[in-house]
Order: C-alpha cells, then sequence, then structure tokens
C-alpha cells in the first residue's frame, strides 16, 4: 500500500469518528433534554366534548352530559372524567428510556365542540418491573412518566356513572280521623258500637243504679173531669186512688 492510500484511509478515519461523534453527543444532550417536560400542551378542560382512547371507544359530551355510545349512549362519569383530564395535564417526562420500543400502542385524542385536537398522547404498557409508571411515545423517544394512567383503557364499564341512589321508603300514612264525628262536635266521636267485654258486664252488675230525683220524675196530666149525664161534672179521682 503506498502513502497516497493511506492518506486516504487517515482522512477517512477522522471524518467517520467525528461523525459518530456528534452523532453520539447529539443524542447523549437530546434525551436528558426531554425530562421534565409535559407530554400534552395546556388545554381548557370545560372546552373538551370528546375523547377517543383507541379504536373502539370515546367519551362524548351532550346537552344532557357525557355519554359512552359503545355502551348503548349510558351516562359517563363527569367527575372521573374531568380527574384524568388532569392527569393528562400534568403529565411529564420522567426518564427517557433508550432502545424500547412500546408493544402495544394506545392512541388518546383530546378534541373540542368544533372537532379540533386539544391534545394528542400515545401510551404504552406499564413499567414492568416497578409497577407505578407507564410508558409513552414523545418525540421520537419512548419514555416513562410517574402515572400508570389505569382509566385510559379500551374498557368503557370503567367510565360508567355510579347507579342512582335508591329512593327512601315511604313513610307509614297516619289513620284517617273520624270524619262523622268532626262534623258533629268537632273531635272524633269514640267508638260506641263495640260490644261490652266479660269484665264491662261484671263491673255494670256491681254498680248500683243512681236514684232518680224527686224533682226529675215528671207528674202525670190531670185526665180531663167527666161530664155526667144531667150535664153536671164529676170532680177527677184523685191521684193513686183506686177504683
Amino acid at each position: 500500500m503506498n502513502n497516497k492510500n493511506l492518506i486516504i484511509l487517515g482522512v477517512a478515519a477522522v471524518v467517520l469518528g467525528g461523525a459518530a461523534f456528534f452523532l453520539s453527543r447529539g443524542t447523549a444532550t437530546r434525551a436528558p433534554a426531554l425530562n421534565g417536560q409535559r407530554l400534552v400542551p395546556p388545554f381548557d378542560v370545560e372546552k373538551v366534548a370528546k375523547i377517543e382512547i383507541g379504536s373502539a371507544l370515546a367519551l362524548v359530551a351532550g346537552d344532557e352530559g357525557w355519554i359512552v355510545p359503545a355502551a348503548t349512549n349510558a351516562p359517563a362519569d363527569r367527575a372521573k372524567i374531568t380527574e384524568n383530564l388532569l392527569k393528562l395535564l400534568d403529565l411529564k417526562v420522567g426518564q427517557v428510556v433508550r432502545g424500547k420500543t412500546i408493544e402495544n400502542p394506545l392512541a388518546v385524542k383530546v378534541f373540542d365542540a368544533n372537532g379540533g385536537e386539544l391534545a394528542a398522547l400515545t401510551l404504552g404498557e406499564r413499567h414492568p418491573k416497578y409497577g407505578f409508571g407507564r410508558y409513552a411515545a414523545f418525540k421520537g423517544e419512548t419514555v416513562l412518566v410517574a402515572d400508570t394512567l389505569d382509566a385510559f383503557t379500551e374498557d368503557a364499564g370503567f367510565w360508567l356513572a355510579p347507579p342512582p341512589p335508591a329512593p327512601e321508603p315511604a313513610e307509614p300514612a297516619e289513620p284517617e280521623a273520624d270524619l262523622e264525628g268532626l262534623d258533629r262536635g268537632g273531635e272524633a266521636a269514640p267508638a260506641l258500637d263495640r260490644a261490652p267485654s266479660g269484665a264491662d258486664l261484671e263491673n255494670l252488675e256491681k254498680t248500683p243504679a243512681e236514684p232518680v230525683a224527686e224533682a226529675e220524675v215528671e207528674s202525670a196530666p190531670e185526665e180531663p173531669a167527666e161530664q155526667a149525664a144531667d150535664g153536671s161534672v164529676a170532680a177527677p179521682a184523685p191521684s193513686g186512688a183506686t177504683e
């Protein structure tokens, strides 16, 4: 090998070494720069009108509240939706995982009432060792976030609103008053048609009858005097006399 070939090989080695150095340096400086960044841009939770989770589940806001079309338009839990939207807003890159490929990507998209996309995120599986993190795709890298985001699955039942509470039992109705007694004296009349018991009859037999005052006895009316055949009037017989 002559000197000319050696010079060419030396220059090529320098060029390749420099390129490898700059490429590795760029990768090394790029990955740590992602740590702490938010995975979704800020958006107003109150303006969210639709959430798509994967290809089979959607949550839609209507005039009467959120519904789950995949569950025959059953009502969705608004509080749970708001809670998990706030989790998306707080989601940050915890660690960049080099050489990791997400096996089962799950797309999550958030839209406003006009169909405009407010946020989009691709989630992966949980961390297999720690269990408290979840993989996600961010700016061409696979990153690990601190939240597992268990709500973001294609299980429609997780998002359904709880059933309404059972109605309280009705109080027993009060007995009706004796309307006939109220008409007569303003108060309910006592029951008079009840047959006296044996104890009542015994008490009645032992109780002597109260004497009747003479003043309460009415005098019998006097019979009119009889007229004799000759026109004279006979005096009435005295009371209590016998014929």
